[in-house]
C-alpha cells in the first residue's frame, strides 16, 4: 500500500475551498435525480419528503466534499486517485443522506431508485467537471523544450517505468527527444510494439542495433536503462556499458534520471541487519490482548463518538482546519505508522503567512484536551485497525529511537506503557528503550492492570521517575546483551510494585 503524506498543520487552511460550480452541482443533483426518476414527484401536493431529501442532501454533500478535501486539489491535474476520492465522497454523501432522511421521514414518497440515480448524477457530474478542466488544459498546448536537434534515444527494458517515461517525453519534451525503439531480453516481446514504438531486439544486441540504425541514417545519441543494473546481472550489465562506451553513447539509468533511486538494502551491505526477536510474542497472552483491543476499542469508538464530534467542533472553532494533527511514528516490525490526535495548538502561521506569537497558540480548550488526554481519542481508530494497542511501547519518532532498539518492535505500540507510567518524558532515549523491552519480556495481565491504574494516577499527579524500575530494566538489558542476542530472559529478581505505590525519588 502506498504511503501518502497528509497536509501539514503549520498554516491555517480555509474552511470552504469548493468552487461555485461544485457547490451548485451538490445542491442541484438531488433535484435532478428526483426529476429523472419521476418529474411528478416535485409537483405541489406530492408531499414535503422530496424537498427534505434534496435539502438534507445539499448540506450533507457539501460537508462530505469538505471532509474529503475535494476543493484542495488542483483540478487541472486530474488523476485516477482524485477520481476515486470523488466517488468515495459521493457515496458517503448519498449514504449519510439516506440515514438522516430515514430518521426524519422514513423515506416516504422517495422511490428506492432515487439514491442510486442521485449517486450516478452527483459523481458523474463532479467527475465530468474535473475531466473537462483537465482536457481543456491539454488543448491549450504542451510545454516546449525544443532544441536545435532532438536526441534519438533507445530504451533498454520494457517496464512500467519506461512506459511512464514515454508519457513524460510525449507530454513535455516531444521536440527535444525522439524515442527510436525498445530493447528487451524477453523473446516474446521481439517484433512487438509498446505505445507505438517497436521492440527492435534484445539488450545484449545493443551494439548491432546502434550500427543498424546508423546505416538508416539514425544516430543513437543516448540509451536509457529502465532496469536496475543489478537485475540485469553483472555480465550483461557490464556488456551494456562497455558496448555503449565503445559506441560513444551515454547510458542513463532511468530511476536515477527521474530521481527515484532507492536506498541500498541490507543485502547490498547496509550493515543494519534486523536481529531476531529474543522472545515469542505469539502466545495466548498476546492473542487475548489483541482480542481485548478490538472489543474494547470498538466499544469505546461507539461510546465516545458524541464526545469526539463535540471536540472536533470545538477544535474547529479554536484552531481551524484541519481538526486532526498527524505524525509519523515507528510501529511494529519497524514499519512506519501515522498516529492522530485532536489539534491543541493553533497554527504557527496565519493564512496570510504571518507569524502567530507562541503564547497565543495554546488556548484554554487546547490545555483542557491535553490535561484530560481527550486529544488522543482518534488513536482508537489505530487500535481497531491493528496498528496500535492500548498498552505497549509508545511509538517513537524516528529521531528518538535508540540504536540498539529491537525487542520493542516485536509488539504493537500503545497509547500508554511501562515507560510512560515510570517517568515518561523524564526518561532518556536509552531508558525508554530498556523500560519498553522490560515490558515485552514480562508482559502479563497483572502488569497490564498495574499500568492502567498507574496511568489513571498520572492523569491527576505530577510525573516522577521510578528509579527502582528504571535501574532494574537497565541492569537486565545490559545482562542480556552480554549473554548474546538470542538469549531468552529469565524472570528477574525485580517484582512489579503495586499500582499506586509511590515511585522512588
Amino acid at each position: 500500500m502506498r504511503f501518502r503524506w497528509r497536509q501539514r498543520t503549520s498554516i491555517d487552511l480555509p474552511w470552504i475551498n469548493l468552487s461555485a460550480l461544485i457547490i451548485l452541482w451538490a445542491v442541484a443533483s438531488p433535484f435532478l435525480a428526483v426529476l429523472i426518476r419521476d418529474p411528478s414527484i416535485l409537483k405541489t401536493g406530492a408531499g414535503k419528503e422530496p424537498l427534505i431529501y434534496a435539502g438534507v442532501s445539499a448540506v450533507v454533500t457539501i460537508a462530505s466534499f469538505l471532509w474529503y478535501r475535494l476543493g484542495h486539489s488542483v483540478s487541472r491535474f486530474f488523476s485516477v486517485a482524485e477520481a476515486l476520492t470523488i466517488i468515495k465522497a459521493s457515496a458517503a454523501a448519498v449514504l449519510c443522506t439516506l440515514i438522516v432522511c430515514f430518521l426524519l421521514t422514513r423515506l416516504d414518497n422517495i422511490p428506492r431508485s432515487v439514491p442510486v440515480i442521485h449517486f450516478i448524477v452527483l459523481a458523474g457530474g463532479t467527475l465530468a467537471a474535473r475531466a473537462e478542466r483537465y482536457f481543456r488544459r491539454r488543448r491549450r498546448g504542451r510545454i516546449s523544450l525544443s532544441t536545435a536537434t532532438p536526441e534519438n534515444i533507445l530504451i533498454l527494458g520494457v517496464t512500467d517505468l519506461s512506459w511512464f517515461y514515454i508519457q513524460i517525453i510525449e507530454e513535455f519534451a516531444s521536440d527535444a527527444y525522439t524515442v527510436v525503439a525498445f530493447l528487451d531480453e524477453s523473446q516474446t516481446l521481439q517484433g512487438r510494439f509498446v505505445h507505438g514504438y517497436p521492440v527492435a531486439g534484445r539488450i545484449q544486441d545493443l551494439g548491432q542495433v546502434i550500427d543498424e540504425y546508423a546505416i538508416h541514417g539514425v544516430t543513437i545519441n543516448r540509451a536509457i536503462l529502465a532496469i536496475d543494473p543489478q537485475k540485469l546481472g553483472p555480465e550483461l550489465s557490464q556488456r551494456v556499458f562497455a558496448t555503449a562506451a565503445a559506441k560513444s553513447v551515454p547510458v542513463d539509468i532511468l530511476p536515477d534520471r527521474l530521481g527515484l533511486k532507492r536506498p541500498s538494502t541490507v543485502a547490498e551491505g547496509g550493515g543494519n541487519e534486523a536481529r531476531p526477536y529474543t522472545i515469542d510474542v505469539s502466545g495466548p497472552f498476546w492473542t487475548s490482548k489483541r482480542l481485548f483491543d478490538i472489543t474494547v476499542g470498538l466499544a469505546l469508538l461507539i461510546a465516545t463518538a458524541p464526545i469526539a464530534l463535540l471536540v472536533a467542533v470545538l477544535v474547529l472553532f479554536d484552531c481551524g482546519m484541519p481538526v486532526i494533527f498527524w505524525q509519523m511514528r515507528i510501529g511494529r516490525h519497524g514499519r512506519r505508522i501515522t498516529i492522530y490526535k485532536f489539534r491543541t495548538l493553533q497554527a504557527p502561521y496565519t493564512a496570510r503567512g504571518e507569524v502567530r506569537p507562541e503564547d497565543r497558540r495554546v488556548s484554554v480548550i487546547g490545555r483542557l484536551l491535553r490535561l484530560s488526554h481527550i486529544d488522543e481519542l482518534p488513536q482508537l481508530v489505530s487500535i481497531v485497525r491493528g496498528e496500535m494497542s492500548f498498552i505497549g511501547p509508545r511509538p517513537l519518532l524516528p529521531a528518538d529511537i535508540s540504536s540498539d532498539a529491537n525487542l520493542r518492535f516485536a509488539v504493537r505500540p500503545g497509547i500508554t506503557g511501562w515507560a510512560q507510567v515510570n517517568g515518561g518524558t523524564l526518561l532518556t532515549v536509552e531508558e525508554k528503550n530498556a523500560m519498553d523491552e522490560w515490558y515485552v519480556r514480562h508482559a502479563s495481565w497483572k502488569l497490564e492492570l498495574i499500568i492502567v491504574l498507574r496511568t489513571i494516577r498520572a492523569m491527576f499527579a505530577a510525573m516522577k521517575r521510578d528509579e527502582a524500575a528504571i535501574r532494574e530494566a537497565m541492569t537486565e538489558q545490559m545482562a542480556l546483551a552480554k549473554r548474546g542476542p538470542c538469549h531468552q530472559a529469565s524472570k528477574p529478581a525485580y517484582s512489579a510494585p503495586s499500582a499506586f505505590s509511590a515511585p522512588s525519588e
